[in-house]
């Protein structure tokens, strides 16, 4: 019965590392999580404040097509509006957006985007944005992720296995 037992839980563990390796399957998964940004416009104007959600990320070919938002608040945290956008992420780890505005915003435009994600996919990096009316800025950001879920079950499953064999045992 141990045997049995050793041999499932194993089996279990061995699928839940497949899980989470596959996660990864992608140069980088961009939609877990959201990203700081921190950015300052050709006006001085600081956006530190602002999030980035990546929605979506397909596959197409060699490159990922991209689909998301940009929240944007300033440095002392006023609310200007969600930004949202389709781009290309390419083989290169480098990407190009195109926003369009959603819902209320008040003092921001459209823009284009680009920037370089790391190779480990915890930053982009040589950020800029442009676009008519808007002024132009630079930006960089950090891959913020919660814990994966499998880990959590994991660690319960851990858990509720100690259980078992401590009343087992009794």
């Amino acid at each position: 019965m141990k045997k049995f037992f050793l041999q499932q839980a194993t089996c279990f563990l061995v699928f839940l590392i497949a899980i989470a390796s596959n996660a990864f399957a992608a140069p980088t998964n961009l939609t877990s999580g959201y990203w700081d940004v921190r950015g300052t416009d050709v006006w001085n104007n600081g956006w530190n404040n602002s999030k980035l959600y990546f929605e979506s990320q397909t596959l197409n070919g060699d490159t990922y097509d991209l689909t998301g938002y940009f929240w944007w608040e300033n440095n002392t945290s006023t609310r200007y509006g969600k930004e949202a956008f389709i781009g290309t992420l390419f083989s290169d780890l480098t990407f190009s957006l195109d926003g369009y505005l959603v819902g209320d915003t008040v003092g921001i435009g459209a823009a284009h985007y680009s920037g370089v994600i790391s190779e480990d996919g915890s930053q982009i990096t040589n950020g800029i944005w442009r676009g008519p009316g808007v002024a132009d800025g630079q930006w960089t950001a950090s891959h913020v992720v919660p814990i994966p879920t499998t880990i959590w079950l994991f660690g319960f499953g851990i858990v509720g296995l100690r259980m078992l064999r401590r009343t087992k045992k009794k």
